[in-house]
């Protein structure tokens, strides 16, 4: 059960820190083509 709730943990901040990514990539190239 503890490892259950662990792997969830985990699962949830790869999918933050991969929203995070996504988003400060994408605000670069949209920062890009303005200039």
């Amino acid at each position: 059960k503890q490892f259950n709730e662990n792997a969830m943990h985990i699962e949830l901040f790869i999918q933050y820190l991969v929203r995070n990514y996504i988003l400060k990539t994408t605000h670069k190239t949209a920062y890009c083509n303005i200039k």
